[in-house]
């Protein structure tokens, strides 16, 4: 493995990502093809959980972005928005990131490892490998809930058995969220809950 490569990849210091290693904050997967690299915990600016894949090129899947959480809504709301709000439901499941990696579909949880379950439940949805196909740049970024799933089970009407409802579309490159607008217009298209 080429670590100065992977530390390029990530815009990160090849001896801080080489003593992170060291220290088992992040470490090689080689029981998956590719292999691939996962952070256990932050390094610098790589988040938690981030999966580098290490194919015939490098591909990174960013770990999800630490959520800030408000007490009280009203000042909240007054210091840091000045628009329009979009709130949204959490749903009670796990949270999955889909994308294609090396041409090859894979479900990575919120830890950063790849998931064969849920890999294997989202590869049936034909809309979702469709619109990955179409937008390999993404990465979409989901809750899987209902009955049939080895974490967090649930009853919900809209998923009895299993289903993933997708929050969040992001740009691998640079973890940065499509505008609300965008993703609510793409999901539409592509028939994405």
């Amino acid at each position: 493995m080429e670590l100065e490569s992977v530390a390029e990849a990530l815009r990160i210091e090849k001896w801080r990502l080489k003593g992170a290693m060291e220290r088992k904050n992040a470490f090689l997967i080689d029981d998956f093809s590719p292999p691939y690299i996962l952070f256990r915990k932050e390094l610098r600016h790589v988040e938690k959980g981030t999966s580098v894949f290490l194919g015939d090129s490098i591909e990174v899947i960013r770990g999800f972005p630490r959520i800030r959480r408000a007490f009280y809504l009203e000042p909240m709301l007054q210091k840091h928005f000045k628009d329009n709000v979009v709130i949204e439901e959490k749903m009670n499941g796990y949270n999955v990131r889909a994308a294609l990696v090396d041409g090859k579909f894979v479900a990575i949880t919120r830890g950063g490892f790849v998931c064969p379950y849920t890999t294997s439940k989202l590869e049936e949805d034909e809309n979702l490998l469709k619109f990955l196909k179409y937008n390999q740049e993404l990465v979409v970024c989901g809750e899987v809930v209902g009955m049939e799933n080895p974490y967090v089970a649930h009853e919900y009407l809209e998923a009895e058995r299993f289903g993933f409802f997708c929050f969040d579309l992001r740009y691998k490159s640079t973890n940065k969220a499509l505008p609300i607008e965008e993703r609510n217009s793409l999901l539409e298209k592509y028939q994405l809950k």
